[in-house]
């Protein structure tokens, strides 16, 4: 029993350091296809987590701009797993912001409205 303890906990971390991998390739991939020059891109630093739920990935990156300087930039990835499959379909901290920033559209929406005298949407 005790040397299958230790074999059971490496193949824990193996798998964790799978799912890891997994996050951090979706995770560039999504920053990639945002980027105005994806050959540009070069990682500054990577912050990769991940537990029986989530897998948390945080990119500290340089990339070019539409004019052609490189800036910095940090892209933020968050992503479920159940039983040790990472379901990439959804980045859920995208999800978060996504339903932030229309929340924070649509009271802007309803104040420009009260301001201008016109019905509120």
């Amino acid at each position: 029993m005790r040397l299958l303890l230790p074999l059971i906990a490496m193949t824990g971390l193996a798998a964790c350091d799978s799912v890891k991998g997994e996050a951090l390739e979706m995770c560039e991939a999504s920053l990639t296809r945002e980027l105005r020059s994806p050959g540009s891109y070069q990682r500054v630093s990577k912050v990769v987590t991940a537990d029986v739920e989530r897998a948390f990935v945080s990119l500290t990156y340089d990339a070019a701009n539409a004019f052609g300087t490189p800036v910095r930039g940090i892209k933020v990835c968050e992503y479920r797993v159940e039983n040790g499959i990472i379901d990439t379909s959804v980045d859920l901290f995208q999800e978060r912001v996504n339903a932030e920033l229309w929340t924070a559209q649509k009271a802007a929406d309803v104040a420009t409205a009260r301001v201008l005298g016109n019905s509120v949407p």
